[in-house]
């Protein structure tokens, strides 16, 4: 599987360099279609660690809640990586700084259940 991955994406940076000299629009385009072709060829191992940390969870006795927070929280940072990355190669690094800074706020929200949970926890062991 990685080496098709890294084979594709050789290929697709020698077709970017070269359709980058003649029309740099396409190339961005290009370049977000094979992103986009890497991503979903990558679903079904998604879904294989979702499956996995789901029963790790349950086997721990941990709230699926907690798990649903954390895939989130991965969730936003990656699409926020990949979309800044491709802002950057556009040649828009100050939109990429903005979207980075407003995906960490976003990871902060939605930690918020996960710092009352401990902050909780830590009070009970506090007072007991």
């Amino acid at each position: 599987m990685i080496i098709r991955l890294c084979l594709l994406s050789l290929l697709s940076a020698v077709v970017f360099i070269i359709i980058k000299q003649q029309k740099h629009e396409y190339s961005l385009l290009l370049e977000l279609f094979v992103l986009a072709a890497v991503a979903l060829s990558l679903m079904p191992q998604f879904k294989l660690a979702i499956d996995f940390a789901l029963n790790y969870f349950d086997m721990l006795g941990v709230s699926r809640d907690f798990f649903a927070i954390a895939a989130k929280t991965v969730g936003i940072s990656l699409v926020a990586e990949f979309t800044a990355e491709t802002c950057r190669d556009a040649g828009e690094g100050a939109l990429a700084s903005k979207l980075v800074f407003a995906a960490k706020l976003l990871i902060i929200i939605n930690a918020m259940p996960v710092i009352k949970a401990v902050t909780q926890i830590a009070i009970g062991l506090i007072n007991s």
